[in-house]
């Protein structure tokens, strides 16, 4: 048998297979797996954490009003220094200032997505009252502790927005306004404005006075009852990000919870003789 030189044979070359786009889908799902697991991790121990020192180092908790005029509860040293590593309690605006940031970022990545963008207005917003509204104490101070989880929950926070937003296709913005989101949208508003003129009547009152005004009638931290609310909206704006917002949720009842029955308990041992309010920061539960 006899071939003709001049006719060519495709080439039998198998075409490379590029490996490199399914591993690298892997090691950004594995990091995507790793990163959740120190969410959830966290969110635990920060949850476990906040409840044993409630009942074991109430102390460590306590700032402003609530923090015991003597705290000497120990003569061990080291307990102590432990006790003694606080930073201005100005230092709040640290937080709002890291979760301005992060979520400019995630708004960035995610510019059609409206729960980013009402983070973004809640963090500026804040952050605006801790700079212009909110009379810090000159000698008032938190727990070193108190202010490191601060700055790792707004870190937490943005970060597990971004990876439930990551696999979304979901335009909320130009898409259309359904009825749920709507609503999440009108809480947010409603209790963003009650969270602001409460933190403006904290700012009138005489230090360490009781609040009466709105909310405060009803609820000892009217305040942190609103701040749940906006958690709440956020939690049903957007139902690819539930589970992230569903633990901040979680963790807004139950660090700001603790901190809500100490101030009850301040206002019911000091102002004895006033009417004062009935729930500590969820009406009917808490």
């Amino acid at each position: 048998m006899t071939f003709n030189k001049n006719v060519k044979f495709r080439s039998c070359t198998l075409k490379t297979f590029n490996f490199s786009l399914p591993y690298n889908m892997l090691k950004i799902e594995l990091y995507s797996n790793l990163a959740w697991l120190f969410i959830y991790t966290t969110y635990i121990i920060g949850i476990v954490s906040v409840y044993l020192a409630n009942f074991c180092l109430p102390q460590m908790l306590r700032y402003g009003k609530a923090l015991p005029a003597n705290d000497n509860s120990s003569g061990n040293k080291a307990v102590k220094w432990f006790f003694g590593l606080k930073v201005p309690h100005n230092y709040f605006t640290h937080f709002y200032a890291n979760g301005l940031v992060l979520s400019l970022i995630n708004a960035f990545l995610f510019p059609s997505q409206l729960l980013v963008w009402l983070l973004v207005i809640h963090t500026v917003r804040r952050l605006a009252e801790c700079l212009l509204c909110t009379n810090w104490g000159s000698n008032s101070q938190i727990h070193v502790a108190h202010y490191l989880v601060g700055l790792w929950f707004y870190t937490t926070l943005n970060l597990s927005i971004y990876l439930g937003l990551a696999d979304s296709t979901e335009l909320t913005i130009r898409g259309e306004m359904h009825t749920v989101k709507l609503i999440a949208v009108l809480l947010f508003a409603v209790f963003s404005f009650d969270q602001s003129f409460n933190h403006l009547h904290l700012s009138t009152l005489v230090k360490y006075s009781l609040p009466t005004r709105g909310l405060f009638k009803w609820i000892a931290c009217a305040h942190y009852f609103d701040e749940l609310m906006i958690y709440i909206s956020l939690f049903i704006v957007n139902k690819n990000t539930r589970l992230a917002t569903g633990m901040s949720v979680i963790w807004v009842i139950s660090n700001l919870g603790v901190s809500a029955v100490q101030t009850k308990s301040y206002y019911e041992s000091k102002f004895k003789d006033c009417v004062r309010p009935k729930y500590a920061m969820i009406p009917f539960v808490l």
